[in-house]
């Protein structure tokens, strides 16, 4: 095995593509329209298989650990270990970053996951950030008391995570 996700079209079991660098991480947008891969590099293809975006370990200036699509399917978020960790965020229409998060501390978890208002929860340590969406800006710290984290859900509803 390479490494390499692939995606099919089921049920007629057609290879449209494969997923290259997405040996960890597969997460279709909740829209259905895009499916993202980590993380030996980050990319993010269209249904029909075509790649909008692919990310090296040296674009990100760190390595990638986790990622997470808006409930709109436009933004995508990674989660970032290296120099400094934190996170970086991607208008997938522009192909463009939109924000650059680091910690001064050094962290082992990587956790990310938006909420459906936007708003980008993130656990680079034990302790749960919310940044908002429109700024970016630190919200919210909360402590679940819970240690390090490397998956996050935010529930539909937006309360729950």
């Amino acid at each position: 095995m390479d490494g390499t996700g692939a995606l099919w079209k089921l049920p007629e079991a057609t290879r449209i593509t494969s997923l290259s660098g997405a040996d960890r991480i597969v997460a279709f947008s909740p829209d259905g329209k895009r499916i993202a891969g980590c993380c030996r590099q980050i990319g993010v293809w269209n249904r029909s298989g075509a790649q909008d975006l692919s990310l090296s370990t040296l674009d990100l200036q760190g390595e990638p650990q986790n990622i997470a699509l808006s409930t709109d399917g436009r933004l995508l978020a990674i989660g970032i270990l290296g120099g400094k960790p934190g996170y970086a965020v991607y208008d997938l229409e522009t192909r463009q970053a939109v924000t650059r998060y680091e910690i001064e501390a050094s962290g082992d978890a990587t956790a990310i996951a938006f909420a459906p208002n936007g708003d980008l929860f993130f656990v680079p340590r034990s302790k749960i950030e919310v940044h908002s969406g429109g700024t970016w800006q630190l919200a919210q710290t909360l402590d679940p008391e819970i240690g390090s984290a490397d998956r996050l859900a935010v529930s539909a509803g937006g309360r729950d995570h």
